[in-house]
């Protein structure tokens, strides 16, 4: 089975349920009907609102007609999807928003992000992201909500960097570099700390300088991609999650995340070199540390 999470292999089980259900000419009412169920139920179900059981897939996969190799596949995809989350225990503090997009993160192949603001909070030291969080970036918390803020962010942290399969892109806005979070300490200590993830091998990081520059403002997103599945193709479509001051949303049109890969290639394109970059954040770690 390739790479994924619950919420992912849950999201491509219903998708191929609906596409099959199409397939055969059936409507939700008529598939209720069917099988005995109410439309509220079929209606949930495609929409990943409920967690499916291996009873009610094949009861529809027969009522499908579904070959009986595709059969077997997605009947795995149900065991994979009613796992737990890795984030489930810090539910109290996240927003819908947030654990959708976390979901996604765990099962994706590959992150491209671009951040314009802050450090990547996957890739944040402790007090860079205490700096972050307790500093009324996010509004007012309460010390409890910032302490797991944290723990999430340690968490997620620790996941990204001990996972050989997952291919991590990131592009630095160099504003990014010179925006004091904390203290000057806390900044050479975070620096420094860049420079030891771009030793791993599957974390790729550059720097866009202000003179490379963009035509205009670009917000920060990450761009998550996702494996194959053998016999079904594509585990998942392309899914981006963008920021704001509001907070953050994901989105899955095909056109929108198809110019967000295109806009990551060509920052990617003009952005300095790994090399170049882990140069540039050794030089201003190197400042930081001798104003501190």
């Amino acid at each position: 089975m390739a790479r994924g999470s619950p919420t992912v292999f849950r999201r491509r089980l219903v998708a191929e349920l609906r596409r099959r259900r199409d397939a055969v000419g059936l409507s939700g009412p008529q598939v209720a009907r069917e099988l005995g169920w109410s439309t509220s139920k079929i209606s949930r179900l495609e929409k990943g609102q409920i967690v499916p059981n291996v009873k009610d897939v094949r009861a529809l996969l027969e009522l499908y007609d579904m070959p009986e190799s595709q059969r077997s596949q997605l009947l795995e995809l149900v065991a994979l999807s009613s796992d737990a989350e890795w984030w489930e225990t810090y539910s109290d503090t996240i927003a819908d928003g947030y654990a959708s997009f976390l979901g996604f993160e765990s099962g994706a192949a590959e992150r491209w992000e671009w951040q314009a603001l802050v450090i990547p909070g996957s890739l944040q030291t402790e007090n860079y992201a205490r700096a972050v969080v307790g500093g009324g970036y996010f509004g007012e918390l309460t010390p409890r909500q910032i302490r797991r803020r944290i723990d999430l962010r340690m968490a997620r942290y620790n996941r990204l960097i001990n996972d050989p399969l997952v291919d991590s892109r990131v592009i630095i806005d160099e504003s990014v570099l010179l925006r004091k979070m904390g203290d000057r300490t806390i900044m050479s200590e975070q620096l420094n700390h860049l420079r030891e993830l771009a030793e791993h091998p599957q974390i790729h990081l550059q720097v866009l300088l202000h003179d490379q520059g963009l035509v205009a403002p670009v917000p920060s997103f990450i761009l998550l991609r996702f494996s194959t599945l053998d016999g079904l193709g594509e585990l998942y479509p392309d899914v981006v999650y963008l920021e704001d001051a509001a907070g953050g949303y994901l989105d899955e049109d095909e056109l929108l995340t198809h110019r967000y890969l295109v806009l990551f290639n060509r920052i990617s394109e003009v952005a300095l070199s790994s090399e170049e970059s882990m140069r540039f954040v050794e030089e201003r770690a190197k400042r930081w540390a001798q104003a501190a």
